[in-house]
């Protein structure tokens, strides 16, 4: 560890850990108004504070913590955003905590701290008062979860963490594949320890999800029993299985994620010939050797099977990695819901896992390669901040660095 200490690689990624973390916290109450879906959950949250109705169309978890916060701090930018910026810096040292132990090694966690940091699509979550950062902070949980043994309490806490996810928005049964690949890849447990653990995971996730619903419905001066919040949720789903027209100028459809085509904007704000934007475009290096590296991983899995993938370390990482990504990303491809870019952002998280994986492997091949790609991110982390932080920059320098025009 110490040897790391010293190395160039090292030192790059925490520059790019502090610089991430300064990037989130710079500004956050920057506009003081609300903004982007901001209207919708921040809104929602002072109906639950008032005891009022929640006509949103997600479950309660995720306004309830900008609820309480704003209970805290008050009804301003600050109350709104908090939850945001804990849970997006806390995403970075879970990520780090994650990939430790997936690759079993120290130097990932350290890559995969830099490559989430670094990045804006993370760092604009974490300015907004929006639910995705939370549901990329359970899924970073579970990841972390599923590298310790199998006990009957890591497998309840599996579920407290699927029932919660899925308080956040409904795509939280995106966890379910990962539990399922985590087991499966257990070589030290019997079927039928295995079937028992699933029934664990499966009974804590409902008694999450109905009771923090129940909390919910009760704050919102509704029933509270299981077949009031059974009601709520079919509510809900005729509310989602209407959103198909893809008629929204900034739906995008799922194949287009891995360019990305139709970045959204949080916040623009032109003045004085100077622009202020926060946008979820994140740090292209990172994105697009994620995309190809899924792709590949996909294709190595593909070619050499399961059982011959999963005789490594990396190999068994990059399968449970690959079913957290396939897990969110499975909604969107199955069904022909609107969707939109803030939808891959879990499935996003795991790929730059396995971009994290990739480059420990590749440090021990080639060093200077490894080091040559973080030096890349840093150069576009540093070329695009100012797109994910608000800080004011000119409508040339904007259109120079945004040269796509979609994603102005």
């Amino acid at each position: 560890m110490r040897a790391f200490v010293r190395t160039p690689l090292f030192v790059l990624a925490a520059f790019l850990v502090v610089g991430g973390i300064a990037a989130r916290l710079y500004a956050f109450t920057v506009p003081s108004g609300l903004i982007y879906d901001e209207h919708h959950f921040v809104s929602r949250a002072r109906t639950y504070i008032a005891h009022q109705m929640d006509t949103n169309d997600h479950p309660p978890l995720g306004k309830l913590v900008i609820a309480a916060s704003v209970s805290m701090l008050g009804d301003n930018a600050r109350g709104w955003r908090l939850p945001s910026e804990l849970i997006g810096i806390a995403v970075i040292f879970l990520a780090a905590f994650a990939a430790a132990r997936l690759f079993q090694s120290l130097e990932a966690g350290a890559i995969a701290a830099a490559l989430v940091a670094s990045d804006g699509f993370f760092i604009a979550f974490s300015r907004v008062a929006v639910l995705d950062g939370q549901l990329v902070s359970l899924l970073v949980a579970s990841l972390l979860l599923v590298t310790f043994s199998w006990r009957w309490h890591v497998a309840a806490l599996a579920g407290v963490l699927l029932g919660a996810a899925c308080t956040v928005k409904f795509s939280g049964i995106g966890l379910i594949p990962l539990f399922g690949a985590a087991l499966f890849l257990d070589q030290t447990l019997s079927l039928r320890a295995r079937l028992t653990r699933v029934l664990v995971i499966g009974a804590s996730a409902a008694v999450t999800f109905f009771a923090i619903y129940a909390i919910g419905l009760s704050l919102a001066g509704q029933p509270t029993g299981v077949s009031a919040v059974l009601d709520d949720c079919r509510r809900l789903f005729a509310s989602h299985a209407q959103a198909t027209a893809m008629k929204n100028p900034w739906v995008s459809s799922w194949p287009t994620w891995f360019i990305p085509t139709t970045p959204l904007g949080f916040y623009r704000d032109e003045h004085l010939g100077q622009v202020r934007m926060v946008t979820m475009l994140g740090n292209l290096a990172t994105w697009w050797t994620t995309s190809m590296l899924f792709f590949g991983a996909l294709g190595w899995v593909v070619r050499d099977g399961v059982r011959a993938v999963r005789e490594t370390v990396n190999g068994r990482a990059t399968l449970v990695l690959l079913a957290a990504a396939l897990g969110f990303l499975a909604p969107w491809v199955l069904t022909h819901r609107d969707s939109y870019l803030y939808h891959y952002l879990p499935t996003y998280f795991a790929l730059v896992l396995v971009t994290t994986g990739a480059v420990t492997w590749l440090r021990t091949k080639r060093p200077l390669w490894a080091l040559g790609f973080l030096c890349v991110v840093t150069i576009m982390a540093a070329l695009y901040a100012p797109f994910w932080t608000s800080l004011p920059t000119s409508q040339r320098v904007l259109d120079a660095r945004l040269f796509r025009e979609a994603w102005r």
